[in-house]
């Protein structure tokens, strides 16, 4: 089930093939070139493009299985994308739509952020100005959240459900989205280290859960982690692990470690 393509993703990218890449495609040998060269169109295919024949739903069909490597190599050829008049937002789009490797029994980090107050903010400063402070918060979010590796899994309102390849990881990137949050409102999160599942393009376990109740508990402005994360995270230059305290989370009966996480020096 986990390489089973979204179907929502599938529409975009049809509708995406058909009015872009085959017509550009019919037009551009280069093009055409490139796009063997990554292994995503064989020369039938490509003979049929070229006459004008071509079976744009069977070459879709063809297309997803090399869509990951595809996504990969393009921004690695961002002249493909001139080629093919894509913009680079349309395939950045798609890659994060891509559906990962099933995480099952694989420890991740999981982080939640949220936008303490942003609801009164929203209300004393009307719709249009919070929708384009929260638009700004998400590209700062995203931009943040991929320059640690991590990836963004879903969008809550004025937070975020985030995974990261390290502890490590999770805990600076928590660190410079509260550095970053918007003016007049602070940014707080809560990640936990353990085993998820992926459900598709989702995240589900204990390890989710735990760390969405530890984003809860904290207030503005504060980063807080569970004892798995500051163990498997070790020594950090420039960060240090405040003062634990325990609190019974909605859910879990024994009390939970938790820990604050603040730069120093």
């Amino acid at each position: 089930m986990a390489s089973e393509m979204p179907k929502g993703f599938f529409e975009s990218l049809k509708r995406l093939v058909s009015t872009r890449v085959a017509e550009k495609m019919a037009e551009n040998p280069e093009a055409i070139d490139k796009l063997r060269s990554l292994g995503v169109l064989d020369e039938e295919t490509i003979l049929a493009v070229a006459a004008g024949t071509a079976d744009v739903d069977g070459m879709l069909t063809e297309l997803r299985q090399s869509l990951r490597k595809l996504a990969v190599e393009l921004k690695e050829q961002p002249s493909l994308l001139n080629d093919l008049d894509v913009r680079p937002i349309e395939v950045l789009g798609a890659r994060l739509a891509l559906p990962e490797t099933s995480l099952e029994d694989h420890p991740t980090t999981v982080l939640f952020t949220d936008l303490e107050g942003f609801t009164a903010f929203t209300v004393a400063e009307g719709d249009r100005v919070a929708a384009r402070v929260l638009d700004d918060h998400y590209r700062m979010i995203d931009r943040l959240t991929a320059g640690r590796g991590g990836r963004v899994w879903k969008r809550l309102g004025d937070g975020h459900m985030l995974s990261f390849p390290s502890p490590q990881a999770a805990v600076l990137c928590s660190l410079e989205m509260i550095e970053s949050a918007p003016a007049d409102l602070d940014l707080r999160s809560g990640a936990h280290f353990g085993p998820v599942v992926s459900l598709h393009n989702d995240l589900a376990g204990t390890t989710v859960n735990l760390a969405s109740r530890v984003a809860d508990s904290a207030v503005g402005g504060e980063s807080l982690v569970t004892e798995p994360v500051r163990e498997e995270s070790g020594v950090i230059s420039g960060v240090t692990f405040g003062v634990e305290r325990t609190a019974t989370l909605k859910g879990f009966g024994d009390p939970v470690a938790l820990i604050p996480v603040v730069r120093f020096g």
